[in-house]
Parts: structure tokens; C-alpha cells; sequence
């Protein structure tokens, strides 16, 4: 029994580590709303609601564009560009604000936004140090 106790003791705290971070993953994301922001030319020119499946286009007036979707798992992406490196679309889909979407080709940015609601000013939040 001797022998386990440091097993067990270890697995135990990872367990409720994990549990923890899940309560706390939980507790945030029911407080927020996600929306993404679309910027051309650094011009906010859409803002588009992650909870809805969509799929439209970015066009500019040289031709070139920019097929935007928004999948069931409330994360944008590009999924189609006329620039020529692609490198918006190898960006694959985010929805966290540390990840936006840039492609400089076509000059346009997604950026991700939470929109945090209810939140009481005397608690402290998931994103404290």
C-alpha cells in the first residue's frame, strides 16, 4: 500500500485539477458572447454572430476577395481567398481572441470579441492573474 500511495496521490490531484479547470471553462463561456469583428483597410465593416452558421463573401473593389464561413462549433474562418499565398485560409478556424485572422494581400482582419454579460464587479473573473 506503501508503494501506491504517491500514485495515488497523484492522480487525485490531477483529477481535481481537471475538474477545476473544467468548472472554471464552464463558468465562463456561460457568461460570454462571442462575436467576431471584420476589418477592411482597418475599417470595421461587419460584426458577425459566432452562434449562427454562415457563410458569405468579403469583396474588394479591385476584384480580389475573401469567402468567410462561420462553422457549428462557433469558429470563423476563411475558407476561400484570392490572394495568392493563402495564408488566411492554412489559418483554419479560430474563435479565441488570441488568434485572429489576418490576410494582408486582400488588407482584411477577423478579430474575435467577448462580450461578457452579467458579470459582477466585486468577483473575480476567469482571465485574472
Amino acid at each position: 500500500m506503501k508503494k501506491h500511495l504517491p500514485i495515488i496521490i497523484t492522480v487525485a490531484l490531477l483529477i481535481v485539477f481537471i475538474v477545476s479547470y473544467l468548472v472554471v471553462d464552464y463558468i465562463s463561456r456561460s457568461n460570454a458572447s462571442t462575436t467576431a469583428e471584420i476589418y477592411k483597410d482597418s475599417k470595421l465593416i461587419r460584426v458577425v454572430d459566432l452562434s449562427k452558421e454562415d457563410t458569405f463573401t468579403i469583396s474588394n473593389d479591385d476584384g480580389s476577395y475573401n469567402v468567410i464561413q462561420v462553422n457549428e462549433l462557433g469558429e470563423i474562418g476563411v475558407v476561400e481567398a484570392s490572394c495568392s499565398d493563402n495564408t488566411c485560409v492554412h489559418t483554419g478556424f479560430t474563435k479565441t481572441p488570441s488568434k485572429p485572422i489576418i490576410c494582408l494581400p486582400n488588407r482584411l482582419e477577423i478579430r474575435i470579441v467577448l462580450e461578457e454579460n452579467n458579470i459582477n464587479e466585486d468577483e473575480i473573473d476567469s482571465y485574472a492573474y
